[in-house]
């Protein structure tokens, strides 16, 4: 498994919103028609898909220091794997958890549409019970890679 983090938008902004939109829906290619894709995992503290990017950035704006409340990456299995949903939650919780951001609000969205299968996994760098923020995924990246590499 390889951990692949997402690169920063030109304002260096990311938005919650535009992320859950990709990662939940796509258009039909005849109609244009927004259908829902992948399966979803939410942190506890987000109560459903269709709210959750509007609930972070809520949580977000509590702060006004953190200049990018994003964290995006995507944990991609080698092609021909195709694990379980247990394997790739494990998988996807195992990462947060080494990051920390376990207790953090987080969407992870399985997807198969590639030649190979991955989780794209959206988390706050804010905490909901805490006014501060992690560091940025960016400052994080060897701690990302060893931790896809051990499961």
């Amino acid at each position: 498994m390889i951990a692949k983090v997402s690169k920063r938008t030109r304002t260096g902004r990311s938005s919650f919103r535009r992320l859950a939109q990709y990662m939940t829906t796509e258009p039909d290619p005849e109609t244009g028609i927004a259908s829902l894709r992948g399966d979803v995992l939410l942190s506890n503290n987000l109560l459903d898909f269709e709210t959750a990017a509007y609930v972070m950035q809520a949580t977000a704006e509590k702060n006004r220091q953190c200049d990018d409340p994003v964290c995006h990456y995507e944990l991609c299995w080698p092609p021909g794997e195709m694990p379980t949903k247990e394997q790739w939650t494990v998988c996807a919780l195992y990462t947060l958890r080494e990051l920390g951001y376990q207790d953090h609000q987080y969407m992870v969205v399985a997807h198969d549409d590639r030649a190979h299968f991955h989780t794209i996994d959206v988390s706050s760098t804010m905490s909901k019970s805490h006014s501060s923020g992690l560091s940025s995924l960016r400052w994080n990246l060897p701690v990302a890679g060893s931790t896809s590499r051990r499961r």
